[in-house]
């Protein structure tokens, strides 16, 4: 199983914190606000972003959300 390693970004907005990783041709992003955290997803150069947690499905902790995000690369 692939464990992503997420680096801090820059995010659009202040009080939001925002980190992103790369595996093979896929990009994910945990996004941080009000305290829970939301992911997406990025499969190939030119494809939509996919909600892996979308807003109303916050998670409460980093943890999470990474797990998310390194499940949905394996299903994929």
């Amino acid at each position: 199983m692939l464990t992503m390693i997420f680096r801090e970004l820059s995010a659009p907005f202040p009080g939001q914190k925002m980190w992103g990783a790369q595996a093979g041709k896929s990009s994910y992003v945990i996004v941080r606000d009000d305290g829970l955290y939301t992911a997406s997803a990025r499969i190939g150069r030119n494809s939509c972003t996919a909600h892996v947690i979308p807003y109303e499905g916050a998670v409460m902790t980093f943890e999470e959300a990474k797990d998310a995000c390194e499940k949905h690369y394996n299903r994929s």
